[in-house]
């Protein structure tokens, strides 16, 4: 046998328990070092990490070592390198993963430098995405760091990846933990500060790592004015001392990064020599991304003005003023809005105000008070820094109840002067578009405006807002914000209000008719160009995909932050998951209590067959998960979730494919041949996931053909998505088939086009 390599008794050209053979060194760390080595008994390059020498015989480095190997199997994800086996000996002990060719980010920094923010995303998201598995299988990596992700390549595709590897000193629970509270494990220039201190550590604490690595990737550790506005806003978040204010989820921190959007700013980023390092014993000065707990005075929460007096009846007037003053300000530029669904959960909150807008991420709240009588109206309204609860404008508006037309204009006017906003002649211009000069026009508006903002409460309230909406535009034919909401009601009757079938095309023509009225009154409203898009993507309209992206790039163009939710349910149809994903993240975390922007989320996780990352946001389901909520997708792959899900009684399509793959195939062929499309069911609007579910149940029995002919008429009803058609498990089956083959040519070529169009 040669001379033992490096700190190991393993040596190149030696073979190890009869099956290894080495071939070479290809990395060395603190425990031991990798070599690359040919598995004699399965034909197969695997790579071995060995313990280095004064640590074989070890027990807590063999435990360690061990454990690696148990955490780590429990991720099965393409950007988490997998491990194998373990072996111990007496010479040595040693696991087997997989080899990755390639180089470490730290080997790809040190010899080219920084890198530019569009070569660093794609590994950043990949890095992610593998985090995401990881802590899904309730895991925390706890070193995350450029010498622990590989830039493997792609092989015969071209195409590379990044890998998350080294579970060395990751934790899978309290049960698992090797040192106690008080120790300190890791990598001290990658720790959060609950790490470096001994404190428990959770999957905010590898977000923190994600966000220094970030950071490195840039150069900005020595260059701070490397960092795009965009990437220092998002990266002070993950790194603020206090885990709860990081971002939720390593996809969460790499979606803030990819996208403008108006969040709250919490101040500008410093890079500073972290001498909290000396604290713990460990030495030298780390430069440490840190950053401010101020927020930029022009992030902007509107707290739900307060009725004064009155019947709870007229609770309208004030609610419907307050989204109506939110719809104006949403117009000013520069301006950083939080959503109506975060601020309302403040409506008669007894809580500091500074606590609010903390707790809003804002560093200044519009709060008022609404008191109607005698037909006078008497509205207050304050601007508050509540950074230091320093006043920045307060009025009383005293008016005729019927004279409050102009109020959300001149609130918006003020709210900018106060703020020293600077507004352009096409900003000043948009102020108070598509209004009305007609008093009970806008009463009925407000209602209208009322009964939308309830509307997912009780969808009666979706024909509540018909008849308002239509009352102000039958006082007022030349109101474009109310032709606009109007259009928006019976968009949503349609696909959500259980209308009868005679109805439903009818609810299609009233929604287009009412965006083109708005459209010709007020060109720039981005809404209607919101609802358009979906009306596009419709069975009555015959699924048109590229008039449905057109519309979304028009909205874009008038706010870019129009229609995330709306955006991300057509995106993630066409395939474009990625692209479904983030605009889906960016709106749950503009408004983290909005149910739909959850549900857009796991509906892009399902869709894009990222079901580890689906069920570790099963907790959003409420109340109990129902399989109509696309967690079925993911409950598919086990038996536990299969059983699951049949005493969730789920419908026939579904117990045909819960018998396929329960290895019941009598029967669920049997199931197969009696299952009967109806009628009503091509009426529905998502009868493309039908379709698609009976093709995965002929796939899974084998009948190819079959399945092919489904998942075509999936595509051509509306479901054209080559991600789940080429990831989808339960379609491995059809792999090879010339129909299925052709069928995702297609659906690739499709796919480019629609990407290039909506990147």
């Amino acid at each position: 046998m040669a001379e033992p390599l490096g700190d190991t008794v393993v040596s190149a050209g030696g073979t190890l328990l009869g099956r290894f053979k080495i071939l070479r060194r290809v990395g060395a760390g603190g425990m031991g070092e990798v070599f690359e080595a040919r598995d004699l008994s399965l034909g197969t390059t695997v790579a071995l990490k060995t313990l280095r020498r004064e640590l074989a015989g070890d027990p807590g480095a063999l435990e360690r070592l061990r454990r690696e190997v148990v955490l780590a199997r429990r991720v099965t994800h393409p950007n988490v390198c997998r491990i194998f086996e373990f072996f111990e000996s007496p010479e040595v002990a040693f696991l087997t993963m997989e080899f990755l060719e390639g180089e470490t980010l730290a080997c790809r920094l040190r010899r080219s430098g920084p890198l530019s923010p569009e070569a660093a995303l794609p590994i950043l998201r990949d890095v992610a995405a593998g985090l995401e598995a990881i802590h899904v299988a309730g895991i925390v990596h706890r070193d995350v760091k450029a010498g622990n992700v590989i830039l493997a390549d792609g092989g015969a595709s071209g195409a590379r990846r990044a890998v998350v590897t080294d579970f060395g000193i990751a934790l899978g629970g309290p049960a698992e933990r090797l040192t106690g509270v008080g120790g300190v494990v890791g990598t001290p220039d990658a720790m959060a500060p609950e790490q470096r201190s001994g404190k428990d550590v959770s999957s905010r604490t590898d977000v923190f790592a994600l966000a220094l690595l970030a950071g490195e990737m840039l150069g900005a550790t020595d260059e701070p004015g490397r960092l795009p506005p965009r990437w220092r806003t998002a990266l002070e978040r993950s790194l603020d001392s206090d885990p709860g204010r990081r971002h939720p989820s390593p996809e969460g921190l790499v979606a803030a990064l990819e996208a403008p959007r108006r969040v709250p700013r919490r101040g500008l980023l410093l890079f500073l020599a972290a001498s909290l390092l000396a604290a713990v014993g460990l030495g030298t000065l780390v430069p440490r991304l840190t950053r401010t707990r101020a927020a930029d005075s022009r992030s902007l929460a509107v707290l739900p003005f307060v009725e004064l007096g009155g019947a709870a009846s007229d609770a309208w007037f004030s609610e419907g003023l307050t989204e109506d003053i939110l719809t104006e300000l949403g117009r000013l530029p520069g301006l950083q809005l939080v959503s109506r669904t975060s601020s309302r959960a403040y409506r008669n909150t007894t809580k500091p105000l500074r606590q609010v807008a903390d707790e809003l991420g804002v560093g200044t709240v519009l709060q008022g008070t609404v008191r109607r009588a005698d037909g006078r109206a008497r509205i207050s309204a304050q601007l508050v820094d509540a950074r230091n609860d320093r006043e920045l404008w307060a009025e009383t508006f005293d008016r005729d109840a019927r004279s409050v037309l102009d109020l959300q204009t001149e609130v918006a006017r003020k709210v900018a002067d106060a703020l020293k906003l600077r507004l352009g002649s096409a900003a000043v211009e948009r102020l108070g578009t598509g209004g009305t000069r007609n008093a009970d026009a806008y009463e009925a508006y407000l209602r209208g405006l009322y009964a939308t903002d309830l509307w997912e409460q009780d969808r009666k309230n979706l024909e509540v807002a018909i008849d308002a909406f239509s009352r102000a535009t039958e006082l007022d034919p030349a109101y474009a914000q109310a032709w606009a909401q109007l259009g928006y009601a019976y968009a949503r009757r349609l696909f959500y209000g259980g209308a009868e079938p005679g109805a439903q095309q009818l609810d299609f023509q009233h929604a287009r008719e009412a965006l083109g009225r708005a459209e010709s009154l007020a060109p720039n409203l981005a809404l209607v160009h919101v609802v358009r898009a979906e009306l596009l993507w419709s069975q009555e309209a015959g699924w048109d995909a590229d008039g449905a992206l057109a519309s979304l790039r028009s909205a874009r163009a008038l706010d870019p932050v129009a229609g995330q939710t709306e955006a991300s349910n057509i995106l993630v149809h066409l395939g474009l998951t990625e692209q479904a994903i983030r605009e889906a993240t960016l709106a749950v975390e503009r408004d983290p209590s909005s149910h739909e922007a959850k549900t857009e989320l796991l509906k892009g996780y399902a869709l894009a067959v990222r079901y580890p990352e689906l069920l570790a946001r099963r907790p959003w389901l409420s109340p109990a998960p129902r399989v109509e909520q696309f967690l079925y997708l993911a409950l598919l792959g086990t038996p536990e979730g299969r059983q699951e899900l049949r005493r969730a009684n789920p419908d026939p399509r579904l117990a045909i494919l819960l018998d396929a793959l329960d290895g019941r195939t009598e029967d669920a062929r049997r199931e197969l041949r009696a299952y009967t499309v109806t009628p009503e069911d091509r009426r529905r609007r998502y009868y493309h996931h039908l379709t698609f579910d009976l093709a995965m149940a002929h796939a899974v029995l084998g009948e190819r053909d079959e399945a092919v002919a489904l998942l075509r008429q999936s595509a051509e009803k509306g479901y054209p998505n080559l991600v789940a058609f080429r990831d989808e498990p339960r379609l491995v089956n059809l792999k090879g088939h010339p129909g299925y083959e052709a069928l995702l040519t297609e659906l690739e070529k499709k796919r480019a086009r629609w990407a290039a169009e909506f990147p």
